[in-house]
């Protein structure tokens, strides 16, 4: 459910008919995609009466705050994937988060941009390697994240397949140590846009950008990988 731009609903509507649908799903909702309207409220509402949910995506909602979505999550215990992007929510959300919900096993985390961060953005990565040691898939983007603590995620997140950190700026002294967290792994994308494209242009193709971790360090630290 998003509330574009142009349609004739406000924030009031579009949770008259969330709560509507949720009602009508009878406790047997397992997938919500929300955007821009979830209050604290009607998280709350959501959580009392979507016990099964399992996918949980909250978009652009600013008026969600930490205690709401703590107290709400906490009634989540089936939750397996959560995308919180743009949602001012914190490294509190997120250890409620891990300590509620044993069987999340993917997380995306947009901030709504470094410069507005209150916390180090290697508080937040303690938490979740401290909280969801279960996790396989992790996204985190604009956050001021550093090697260290990249390092203690991939050390308290074994079962890690999947790694993907946006515009994570700190993440700039990448090297060969980390290869030995990473050589299992289906997936690793680190990409600071800043960091390999000086010179923008209409036919750049963003599908280029996405390596793997040995192509990554060869392209942007001139690295070579030891071949097994």
């Amino acid at each position: 459910m998003i509330n574009l731009r142009g349609l004739p609903y406000d924030h009031e509507d579009m949770e008259n008919i969330c709560c509507d649908a949720i009602e009508r799903s009878r406790g047997h909702l397992e997938n919500l995609n929300t955007e821009s309207f979830v209050t604290d409220d009607l998280l709350e509402y959501i959580a009392e009466n979507s016990s099964n949910l399992q996918c949980l995506q909250l978009g652009s909602c600013r008026l969600l705050s930490d205690e709401g979505f703590s107290k709400a999550v906490r009634k989540l215990p089936q939750l397996k994937e959560v995308d919180i992007s743009f949602c001012n929510l914190s490294k509190y959300s997120l250890e409620v988060l891990g300590q509620s919900c044993p069987l999340l096993s993917s997380l995306k985390f947009v901030r709504t941009g470094i410069e507005y961060t209150e916390y180090d953005g290697d508080d937040e990565a303690a938490v979740i390697a401290k909280t969801m040691s279960g996790l396989r898939r992790l996204i985190m983007v604009k956050n001021d994240l550093s090697k260290i603590g990249l390092v203690r995620i991939l050390n308290g997140c074994p079962l890690l397949e999947s790694v993907e950190f946006e515009e994570c700026f700190g993440l700039s002294d990448i090297d060969l140590s980390l290869w030995k967290f990473v050589k299992h792994m289906e997936k690793v994308f680190i990409y600071n846009f800043t960091d390999e494209v000086d010179n923008y242009s209409d036919d750049y193709d963003v599908d280029d950008d996405y390596y793997s971790y040995d192509k990554f360090l060869e392209r942007l630290y001139k690295c070579k990988i030891p071949r097994s």
